[in-house]
């Protein structure tokens, strides 16, 4: 055998479906091989065989294949990160060979390979180290001890690397203005242009930091300086993500191709319910409803059982921090769906129906506002009675929210008197008026007529609404239809 080829690490991009990657290298024994899952935020996960991978081709010329284990965890690399696979082998001989006589020179060979190998793997490690150039007369250079809230730089003699001082004697503080021609003004922006901090009025009062008029009037800023402490704190405003509750997009939709089962979510933008993170959706995303969640596109939603009649599921983004994979599942819980593994961030952004068939009730969405396909009846009785009664309406359960609710109230025993008053549960019970709505939270009267005007009701966490009447006859109808609701999805929570 032989080793022609120098290749001793290969890396590919995870998209989040490939789970079977070529080792493009030979290695003798599976020991021999590291694995190492580079995240989006450039942090390092040594993976264990077993474990993330199991690996095949110890000792073939051609190399080998590594497979990602996909249950019971899902390792499989996502858009953004990098899985790296390296040869490392280790530094010990362990071919023995006889004194004197007759040895294997496959043996030999074998261990002549594995001594290149180690050469190589060295080789590459080197170069991605920092080296000086070949003609430097430098050598001996140390580096010195980390010191907290310290930076390296080349001594008095440019002959070695010290810990120095951000500010102070000896310090390398960062001025705001550098007097190096133009005028102070030029100055002062172009630093605050180089440290890449494009910093707003209110910041600039808190770090002390030249405003654009003090600027322009050249007032005497050259002395002032950048510590650490105001150099965190403008990274900090200025990387502390969303506002608290935000949310833009996402937009809910029944998927064109498989309606009853699968639902479009539109790419967005919103911080998490616990106001810790961003969840960030790039490109649309489509989950199904019909199969256990897994991680993608046209992937199955449901975090936990089977898809049931005639119930409301509501749909969460959900992120998984450590790689910043964004998905997105339904759950029966409108609080605190099962999360999968590794998914530490969560929001909701809408519910969906099914109907007796387990199949998606067909609705539209525009921002906020969420209307059936064909509002269903979800009231129709006759002689209603004069006493509270609670209507439970289509709008999601789990929540209160405002129900978008047509009225049909029909007394045609009564005389054309009475009056129907539809209030949400949270408000006051009063006796209906034939002399027009009661303006609060929500409630609504339908007249003694056979017409229906659209009413927002607020609704309790059971989807239900409050009616009363003034009279009652055996052919008096009432009937209430919703057309939709108003979600905020956690805007003002």
């Amino acid at each position: 055998m032989t080793l022609n080829s120098t290749v001793t690490k290969v890396s590919y991009a995870g998209d989040g479906a490939q789970t079977v990657f070529d080792v493009t290298f030979k290695f003798l024994d599976n020991n021999h091989v590291t694995a190492i899952l580079r995240d989006a935020n450039g942090a390092e996960t040594t993976w264990v065989e077993g474990t993330q991978y199991t690996l095949t081709g110890a000792g073939d010329e051609n190399g080998g294949t590594l497979t990602v284990d996909t249950t019971p965890v899902d390792y499989t690399p996502q858009s953004g990160e990098t899985l790296v696979i390296k040869r490392s082998a280790p530094e010990t001989q362990q071919t023995a060979l006889p004194l004197g006589g007759a040895f294997s020179s496959e043996n030999v060979e074998q261990a002549l390979d594995q001594l290149t190998m180690l050469v190589q793997a060295h080789s590459e490690e080197i170069a991605r180290a920092v080296l000086l150039k070949a003609t430097s007369g430098q050598s001996g250079i140390t580096i010195p001890d980390p010191e907290a809230a310290k930076f390296i730089r080349w001594d008095a003699l440019a002959q070695n690397l010290e810990n120095a001082e951000i500010t102070g004697a000896g310090s390398i503080g960062i001025p705001v203005s550098v007097a190096q021609g133009g005028t102070s003004a030029t100055t002062a922006a172009a630093a605050r242009t180089a440290l890449g901090l494009a910093i707003g009025t209110d910041v600039q009062a808190d770090l002390d930091v030249p405003s654009q008029a003090e600027a322009e009037a050249g007032t005497a800023i050259d002395e002032r300086v950048w510590t650490a402490e105001r150099i965190k704190q403008a990274i900090a405003a200025l990387e502390s993500g969303l506002p608290r509750s935000y949310l833009a997009g996402f937009e809910l939709a029944n998927n064109g191709t498989d309606a009853d089962h699968d639902i479009d979510i539109a790419a967005g933008a919103c911080r998490d319910d616990a106001n810790s993170a961003d969840l960030v959706l790039s490109s649309a995303l489509t989950k199904r409803i019909d199969a256990a969640w897994a991680v993608g596109t046209n992937q199955g939603g449901l975090d936990t059982g089977s898809v049931v009649a005639d119930t409301w599921y509501h749909v969460w983004l959900i992120k998984r921090s450590d790689p910043g994979v964004v998905d997105a599942l339904f759950s029966t819980s409108a609080t605190s769906p099962t999360m999968p593994t590794n998914y530490d961030k969560k929001r909701l952004i809408g519910s969906v129906l099914t109907d007796s068939s387990a199949n998606i009730i067909g609705f539209s969405q525009v921002g906020d506002m969420f209307l059936w396909d064909s509002p269903p009846l979800d009231v129709d009785v006759l002689n209603p009675g004069t006493t509270t009664v609670l209507r439970t309406m289509s709008s999601p359960a789990g929540r209160k929210l405002e129900a978008r609710i047509i009225v049909t109230w029909r007394p045609q025993s009564s005389g054309g008197l009475a009056s129907c008053y539809v209030s949400s549960p949270d408000v006051d019970d009063e006796v209906p008026q034939s002399t027009g709505a009661r303006d609060t939270a929500g409630a609504a009267v339908g007249s003694s007529t056979s017409g229906g005007i659209p009413q927002f009701v607020r609704t309790d966490t059971t989807s239900q609404v409050r009616t009363r009447l003034t009279d009652s006859a055996t052919n008096d109808a009432l009937r209430m239809r919703t057309q939709g609701w108003i979600d905020p999805r956690g805007k003002d929570d």
